[in-house]
């Protein structure tokens, strides 16, 4: 993800954020639904915990029901992956 892709999240209301692409040079945007564990990305489309939805869950925190166990770690590992990529 392009540095400060954290910071362009947009809340929508119900559990839902509008993510940027990971792409510096693409204007693409994805929603993300945390009550159902989706993305309109491909990979969340086919149920995967994909790096939208963990920016999303290491910025806001709550709970997708696809995300798997992870311990402490484990989420400041993801929260590396989502903000350098």
């Amino acid at each position: 993800m392009p540095s400060g892709a954290a910071e362009m999240i947009r809340p929508l209301g119900d559990s839902k954020f509008e993510v940027p692409s990971g792409k510096l040079d693409e204007d693409t945007v994805y929603q993300v639904c945390m009550d159902l564990g989706m993305c309109t990305c491909q990979s969340g489309q086919q149920g995967a915990f994909c790096k939208h939805q963990v920016l999303v869950h290491h910025r806001h925190g709550g709970n997708f029901p696809n995300a798997p166990v992870v311990t402490a770690k484990d989420r400041h590992q993801l929260g590396l992956l989502a903000l350098r990529g």
